[in-house]
């Protein structure tokens, strides 16, 4: 049993330091050895305009600071929009000085022939041309346009998920992924062990307080175990969540201690249990209540992002 208890934890511990990508939230494509995320959007607008909708995303107008960059986010621009330019996050000042949208001075610069023309007062802002060189243009004209997000600012763990809930708020997720104790057995955790393992990471088992928020838990949790050789995948599947109650508004707690303001059950369960959650179309797809004893072989950490 001792052996056991130890293997359990050596098994956590390795999975805990394995290190992935850093990911980019809302489908951001993420410049390689960077943690800058890019966003190119076929939505012609101005560039005022330009400027909202990216800070809506939590960046800013695309800070393009070396040609590798350049070269990535012009990459995008030619798979993803039919026009002659876009709008990038470069801006004319004064008379001659140009700079990033956030109005630190420019690191890099890929002017066409002839650019920046400063000779016309209306042209303010930078586009990126079909040959990926920058030129003046005015700001008011619906263009596409490129965004940028720094990951360093809203950076998760090496493994963690960011997302940015309704409220604002910018929280990290981990999945602890299928772990094999051998052949035809997943590693198992019963509620208080998948507890414990989010506080060692400083987290707590995840709680859930939107349809978006929730629908975002069941895109990370997809799986598809049905016919893999395992002992009972369809029952053991599930990934814990931070719920203890009858699953009902009214009666539960989520362990972080946050309101319990949220759920997807409708009728509630007999007994005050704990709760799991699932996303396979060939077993079930979401919440279960579980009792102490019951163990999953998966779950979820959430904690307040950098």
């Amino acid at each position: 049993m001792k052996f056991k208890a130890v293997y359990f934890w050596l098994l956590v511990v390795l999975n805990l330091t394995l290190t992935h990508a850093f990911i980019c939230p809302n489908n951001g494509q993420l410049i390689p050895t960077e943690d800058t995320c890019v966003y190119v959007r076929n939505d012609p607008t101005s560039y005022m305009d330009v400027i909202r909708r990216c800070d809506n995303s939590s960046g800013g107008p695309a800070k393009i600071q070396n040609a590798f960059e350049n070269s990535f986010i012009f990459t995008q621009f030619s798979a993803l929009i039919d026009s002659p330019y876009m709008y990038i996050g470069v801006e004319r000042k004064n008379a001659t000085t140009w700079t990033y949208a956030d109005g630190s001075p420019l690191t890099y610069q890929n002017w066409g022939q002839g650019e920046p023309d400063n000779s016309n007062p209306y042209a303010a802002c930078a586009v990126m041309t079909v040959d990926g060189k920058w030129r003046a243009n005015n700001c008011t004209g619906p263009a596409p346009y490129a965004c940028t997000l720094n990951g360093d600012n809203y950076q998760c763990p090496d493994g963690w998920v960011y997302n940015r809930t309704a409220t604002n708020q910018g929280f990290c997720y981990y999945v602890q992924k299928f772990l094999y104790q051998d052949q035809y057995n997943w590693v198992l955790y019963n509620f208080a062990e998948a507890e414990s393992i989010c506080q060692m990471m400083g987290a707590h088992l995840a709680s859930i307080h939107s349809p978006a928020e929730d629908a975002f838990l069941q895109m990370l949790l997809y799986s598809n175990v049905q016919n893999m050789n395992v002992t009972s995948p369809c029952d053991l599947q599930f990934a814990w969540i931070g719920l203890t109650g009858t699953g009902i508004l009214g009666n539960g707690t989520w362990i972080d201690g946050t309101p319990f303001d949220y759920t997807e059950v409708t009728v509630p369960f007999i007994d005050v249990v704990d709760w799991a959650v699932a996303n396979d179309p060939g077993c079930f797809a979401g919440w279960m209540p579980a009792y102490e004893s019951n163990r999953n072989a998966r779950l979820v950490c959430k904690m307040s992002a950098y």
